[in-house]
């Protein structure tokens, strides 16, 4: 399909229905508990590694008033997160180009390709640490921390962060580390079970936040005996009411 459509207009109509049916994915309802718990919150929410607009746009259905900020460096997907973004009319929504990293500077990433089919939900970071679908475009993006970010877009208050960029999250949440101490927000993280999830659990952990996930449609402390899942709610432990 992505062949007779052509890639762009394949991605663009997959967003478009993906954005109509996502909230019948089972797999997706943490997300949507998770906005549910920022209803409690205020102030603006990041999107990073926004891809092709669907979770960009129901946040910002869900919060008309918040700014909604989604960071997407990968040509392709951002040609199709700015059409979202124009086809809705999210003028909520603001598009950042970059990607979010430890450092400023810049970064090589990969749109995968696998059996010349553009994988593009899996483009990442290309990093020593990240040793599976590493064929494929390659870019050079601009990169920045976000806390020099925040400082630089005069940020003053954030409602939550989602953050799925492909076994590259720990890295981010190390350039995110004054931010997150200053802002303390609830964090959306989407991790494989591998070793840069065990390091963003033990820095989330260092921060003092406890770590939640959907279990029958409800919030429940994550359990990794008991739980399978790729999808992570971090709450600081002075937030923990907003579960109840």
């Amino acid at each position: 399909m992505q062949k007779t459509l052509g890639l762009r207009r394949y991605l663009y109509l997959f967003s478009k229905f993906k954005i109509r049916t996502i909230k019948k994915d089972k797999k997706e309802t943490a997300f949507f508990l998770f906005l549910d718990l920022l209803e409690k919150e205020s102030g603006d929410f990041l999107d990073i590694g926004a891809n092709i607009g669907v979770m960009s746009y129901h946040a910002a259905k869900r919060f008309p008033h918040s700014s909604i900020f989604s960071f997407e460096p990968i040509p392709l997907n951002l040609y199709v997160l700015e059409k979202i973004v124009a086809n809705y009319q999210l003028e909520n929504v603001e598009v950042h180009p970059i990607a979010l990293a430890e450092r400023n500077g810049n970064i090589q990433m990969v749109l995968p390709k696998e059996h010349k089919v553009t994988m593009h939900g899996l483009a990442h970071v290309v990093h020593e640490s990240i040793d599976t679908f590493n064929d494929g475009l390659k870019f050079k993006v601009t990169c920045e921390t976000l806390d020099y970010w925040m400082v630089d877009n005069q940020i003053k208050s954030i409602r939550g962060i989602k953050l799925d960029v492909e076994n590259y999250e720990h890295f981010v949440l190390q350039g995110a580390a004054h931010t997150i101490d200053n802002h303390r927000p609830p964090i959306f993280l989407e991790l494989w079970d591998n070793q840069n999830r065990q390091d963003c659990m033990q820095f989330m952990a260092n921060k003092t936040y406890t770590c939640f996930t959907n279990h029958g449609n409800k919030l429940v402390q994550f359990e990794p005996q008991t739980h399978s899942t790729q999808n992570f709610i971090f709450i600081p432990n002075e937030k923990l009411h907003l579960v109840t």
